[in-house]
């Protein structure tokens, strides 16, 4: 039996997963090994996946979950969320409140995910259905009705790097600024507690079970944005030839 780690943002930014893959893991989970869905997203990202699932590893760590049963929950305080917020909205970054099973998010950063998914329709009752449809199943919804729910942590988007330079220059030692995309002066990223990350995630749940990283396997996408492989010393990458690889590891 191995512990599989799987990394997901992949397949949830595209909002599938292919029916192949899902056969894989089936019979994965079929043949004994027990399987975790690990993300830098939350929980409710991955609530619509028709995959066989032990447990998982959510808002980048900061969420866990083994078996139903909730290893860890990491939370900012209501206090640094609203001073975060505050330097957020006075330099004018868009951004989301992220927890455990929703996003509250700027209007600018909604109506741009939303008008993603209606692009090239005509404004109309049915697109109005999709729209509403699609929001329920992301857990997305506009940041003006978030009411105080614990916020594991928080994403931003900003047109001018300096923006977000000068909020880490601030706060930088009382969190982790991780910068998950640059094009020219724009980027995106996360403001998150300290010493949190998917690794750590997976040492909790390896002593939940009383596993060893030696009784483990990463499942990572080529770039491998979670850094499975830096914890994990044995990885497969996820491809075209993943049944193959799995045949000669002896797993399926």
């Amino acid at each position: 039996m191995k512990f599989i780690f799987i990394e997901m943002d992949f397949y949830l930014a595209h909002h599938s997963v292919d029916d192949h893959l899902i056969n894989i893991f089936l019979r994965l989970h079929q043949q004994g090994h027990k399987i975790y869905l690990c993300t830098r997203r939350n929980k409710g990202s991955l609530k619509n996946l028709p995959l066989p699932v032990d447990g998982v590893i959510a808002s980048a760590g900061s969420y866990i979950e083994d078996h139903n049963q909730v290893l860890l929950k990491m939370y900012l305080s209501k206090e640094d969320v609203y001073r975060l917020e505050s330097a957020l909205n006075s330099l004018g970054v868009m951004y989301q409140l992220e927890t455990t099973d929703m996003l509250f998010m700027d209007i600018r950063l909604l109506k741009q995910r939303c008008n993603k998914v209606l692009e090239g329709s005509d404004v109309s009752i049915e697109t109005g259905r999709r729209l509403k449809a699609f929001k329920e199943q992301e857990g997305i919804t506009e940041i003006s009705k978030y009411d105080g729910e614990p916020v594991h942590k928080i994403g931003f988007k900003s047109d001018a790097i300096s923006k977000i330079v000068s909020i880490e220059k601030v706060y930088g030692d009382e969190f982790d600024f991780v910068f998950l995309r640059e094009d020219g002066e724009k980027i995106t990223g996360e403001i998150r507690r300290k010493h949190v990350d998917v690794k750590e995630g997976i040492k909790t749940i390896l002593q939940y079970n009383h596993g060893s990283v030696e009784q483990s396997v990463a499942f990572c996408e080529l770039s491998d944005a979670l850094k499975l492989k830096d914890f994990l010393p044995k990885t497969i990458v996820i491809g075209d030839d993943l049944e193959l690889v799995l045949k000669q590891e002896n797993l399926i």
